[in-house]
């Protein structure tokens, strides 16, 4: 037998951070938004999400965004954190 080991592609992720770094967060929300609509059920592009949105100061959408995270992961520390202090 066989074992494989399957990789978690996280499309955009890379792109997402790239953008928050240079401190481009309207485009980095962007980005996100319009890869959530495509990958709906990753956890790590709704957390990106919501960390442009609070960084923008959009703290309801922020605070929707970790809760879906949590939703799709609940063992999402990072996610569980954000929500907590957002």
């Amino acid at each position: 037998m066989t074992s494989q080991v399957v990789a978690v592609v996280d499309p955009g992720k890379d792109q997402i951070l790239e953008l928050l770094k240079a401190n481009r967060l309207d485009e980095a929300r962007a980005l996100a938004r319009t890869l959530c609509e495509q990958y709906g059920e990753n956890a790590e592009l709704w957390h990106l999400r919501g960390v442009a949105c609070g960084f923008l100061g959009q703290v309801t959408e922020a605070e929707s965004c970790f809760r879906r995270a949590i939703e799709l992961r609940p063992d999402f520390c990072k996610a569980l954190r954000n929500l907590v202090t957002s």
